[in-house]
């Protein structure tokens, strides 16, 4: 092990791979002993500082970095939404649902797959916005004719949250993947007509946040609370 003055002079003259390992020995020597100082070449200084360097460009050069991901994939139905409208395809008006379940292999676990069941919800869904107008005995059939019609929500979603960290002074929030939502209407439990299938599912947006609208925010939500526990 080498001494106190030998690691001074080893550290203040680094020059080689040799000298850099007496420089470890050097500074484990100094811990040892209770030393509190010692005195880093400008070498050494010069290697942190490239470093830092290094780490900053990292940062800042457009890496992205994954946030969340929402993924509702009906996996017995389809691994894509591309499959699952090939399925859709092969239903034909007229199918009772038994047979349109087996096709598609819907089951009763199957993530993704819902029922409509809501009158209001139903309503929208076949009519959009309207309102009703009739006699209360009018309004009564309608109603009956509604709980008739039997209809089937198919989600397919797998979107991706992240941040790319392309400036100093904002970061950019991306949000991309599918996102591909099917109707299946049954009246007296027949397929009625051809599932409903977006032309366009695929989702690709991209927000900016400056980080002086985050600290902004932070300060605004911390000065909020502040006054409402002073309130209180």
């Amino acid at each position: 092990m080498p001494t106190g003055d030998e690691c001074r002079l080893i550290i203040k003259n680094l020059r080689s791979h040799q000298e850099y390992v007496w420089h470890t020995r050097c500074w484990i020597a100094f811990i040892e002993k209770g030393a509190t100082e010692v005195v880093v070449s400008d070498l050494f200084a010069g290697r942190v500082m490239r470093l830092a360097l290094l780490l900053f460009l990292v940062l800042f050069a457009g890496c992205g970095i994954p946030v969340s991901r929402t993924m509702i994939i009906p996996k017995d139905v389809a691994q894509s939404p591309e499959q699952l409208i090939a399925k859709l395809d092969l239903l034909k008006t007229g199918m009772e649902m038994g047979e349109v379940f087996e096709l598609l292999d819907v089951k009763r676990t199957t993530p993704g797959v819902r029922e409509i069941v809501n009158a209001e919800e139903k309503q929208r869904m076949l009519y959009g916005a309207t309102q009703l107008v009739g006699s209360p005995q009018e309004l009564e059939q309608f109603r009956g004719h509604l709980s008739k019609h039997r209809i089937i929500e198919i989600r397919f979603r797998d979107i991706a949250n992240g941040l790319v960290f392309d400036s100093p002074v904002s970061v950019l929030t991306t949000k991309t993947g599918p996102d591909f939502i099917s109707y299946v209407v049954f009246y007296e439990g027949r397929l009625i007509t051809s599932p409903s299938k977006p032309n366009s599912f695929y989702q690709e947006e991209s927000t900016r946040v400056y980080i002086s609208d985050l600290f902004g925010t932070l300060f605004r939500v911390g000065a909020g609370r502040g006054v409402g526990q002073i309130g209180n």
